[in-house]
């Protein structure tokens, strides 16, 4: 995969106020289309103001959140790139009717497969030649297990990664789309088997985490053979965090609650992680994480819709979801291009050889040897024999050259070339004269030699491994010519450039001698939360990042 088909993103964050349901005090006001502001718990007097993406007041519609937040993503899923939508915020606060919506309003899932159709269409329709497979998956996380929503039998499934780094559902329904009217049709079965109950403060609170997976192949007929690239669409509506001391939760409902709160928690340890640059991310602390790993952090083009109530009696759950969303933003996903390679095409470049120099034999024109003559046949059998002894004979001239060398070269074992002459073809030379004059190398604090990081050298000579000397041996040999000593501008200048790269992108980042592609992701979401890196020494804030005095070791050069 080449850069090119690498994006870094930042997570986008979008704040839904739904409507006022009750004649409460308002807690939460839009002041305008990207600015909120809500009261200050601590002191009613004072308010707070938060800044996000954009802000959707009690009065937005449906069509208007769908598109401006999500219908963009559709070109990134129908051109090989995965894309997530997630719905967050505290029960009763309108996830649900965002992400599901109804017949008279509906939300992002319906609308969004039927924009990835009528897409596909106008895509064929002008004359692209091009094929698309779309498949839809559908399940739920109900106290820790994922359940088939397409398949009532299919429970607790588990969760694996494959060997192309891409998560997916053992034993998950797939089933193939060819309209809309298709799609709707099962999902609304589905759909009603989703686990829902009331509580004090949600007449119909979801129980469970409930992800829509669609799965876009796209097949470029113009090339040979045709080029394939595959995208996921995860639209996921999360079950809202609870009180349970004012939702008066009890047996199955409690033990529901606490599970969709633990798997929160656990989102948002996940958040505090990637934004502190961590390199151990506890994805595998819950299910839900695990499945948004490729949103939070990962490859997939990110949108989190995050639903709030305005009434006072939800502000300390409202406070909770915005203090989560601001931590949000500053997650960068790195966004890249899926390739399908076929097993067939994986084959053809180690068979490609083999299948150009393997010709279709001749037809055989050989006779059975009882129809050869036995003259002939004696004749080809004293060759064979003659060529065997001529061999024989060429070993054992091989050997005796062999011997002749080694005693030749013995000779010389013992003598001592401390001479500052030498004769080659009966020429004689000063040895002096083809050894350049030794100086000092740019050296790092660790004494090895330093590499430059524009030019790979800093002397166009590429320097050997140190041969082992021999303690029998006193001859001189040639000195291979050594790197220039450099001043402390130079030096200086070295660092700068060190510093330069620190601050760079991740590709950047993965160019200086101990540091791989997550210590360079490490390093690049601390950037993107703290600011770059005023000196070298800055790396030492970073809590995830190990081997400061070894990256010195390799990178840095004492002034």
């Amino acid at each position: 995969m080449d850069d090119k088909d690498t994006t870094q993103e930042e997570l986008k964050v979008y704040v839904r106020v739904r409507p006022q349901q009750r004649p409460d005090r308002i807690w939460v006001r839009a002041v305008n289309e990207q600015r909120l502001r809500t009261t200050n718990h601590r002191n009613i007097e004072e308010d707070i103001e938060y800044e996000f993406e954009k802000v959707f007041g009690q009065e937005s519609s449906q069509e208007r959140i769908y598109e401006t937040c999500v219908k963009p993503l559709l070109h990134h899923v129908l051109n090989g790139k995965n894309a997530s939508v997630f719905a967050y915020g505290p029960t009763g606060s309108g996830k649900t009717h965002t992400i599901v919506g109804d017949k008279m309003a509906p939300g992002i899932i319906p609308r969004c497969v039927r924009d990835i159709f009528s897409q596909i269409y106008a895509e064929v329709a002008g004359g692209k030649r091009c094929k698309f497979d779309v498949f839809f998956s559908y399940l739920e996380i109900y106290n820790e297990k994922v359940n088939d929503l397409l398949n009532a039998k299919a429970t607790d499934l588990q969760i694996r990664q494959g060997p192309d780094k891409q998560l997916h559902v053992a034993g998950l329904t797939e089933k193939e789309l060819k309209s809309f009217d298709e799609f709707e049709q099962s999902f609304s079965v589905a759909s009603k088997k989703r686990v829902t109950a009331a509580t004090k403060l949600n007449a119909h609170s979801s129980r469970s985490h409930a992800v829509l997976l669609l799965k876009v192949i796209k097949s470029d007929m113009t090339k040979s053979p045709a080029q394939k690239l595959c995208s996921k669409l995860y639209l996921i509506d999360l079950a809202g965090s609870e009180d349970n001391r004012r939702t008066g939760n009890e047996g199955i409902r409690l033990k529901e609650s606490g599970a969709i709160n633990t798997s929160l928690f656990m989102l948002s340890e996940v958040v505090d992680a990637l934004n502190k640059g961590k390199s151990l991310i506890p994805y595998r602390q819950s299910k839900l994480t695990r499945l948004l790993q490729d949103s939070l952090g990962g490859s997939a083009s990110s949108v989190m819709i995050i639903n709030i109530a305005p009434e006072e009696q939800h502000y300390l759950d409202t406070n909770s979801a915005l203090m989560l969303a601001r931590k949000s933003k500053k997650i960068v996903n790195a966004v890249t291009t899926n390739y399908i390679i076929e097993k067939s095409e994986k084959v053809a470049y180690f068979v490609k050889s083999e299948t150009v120099v393997r010709k279709r034999p001749a037809e055989s024109n050989s006779r059975p040897l009882s129809d050869i003559d036995s003259n002939v046949l004696g004749s080809l059998v004293d060759g064979h024999k003659n060529l065997a002894s001529e061999m024989q004979q060429l070993r054992a001239e091989v050997a005796s050259l062999k011997s002749q060398n080694s005693a030749g070269c013995s000779q010389y074992s013992g003598e001592s070339v401390n001479s500052t002459t030498a004769r080659v073809d009966d020429v004689t030379f000063d040895v002096a004269d083809l050894q350049p004059k030794q100086s000092t190398p740019l050296k790092t604090s660790s004494g090895r030699a330093l590499v430059d990081l524009d030019d790979m050298f800093y002397s166009p000579f590429i320097l050997p491994p140190k041969a082992k000397k021999s303690k029998a041996s006193t001859r001189q040999s040639v000195c291979v010519p050594q790197m220039v000593d450099f001043g402390l501008e130079q030096k200086r200048d070295q660092n700068s450039k060190v510093l330069a790269l620190l601050n760079g992108s991740p590709n950047d980042l993965v160019k200086l001698p101990t540091i791989g592609t997550k210590k360079a992701q490490i390093i690049y979401n601390w950037r993107m939360a703290n600011g770059p890196l005023s000196s070298i020494a800055d790396l030492q804030k970073i809590d995830a990042f190990g081997g400061y005095k070894r990256f010195c070791q390799a990178n840095i050069v004492p002034l």
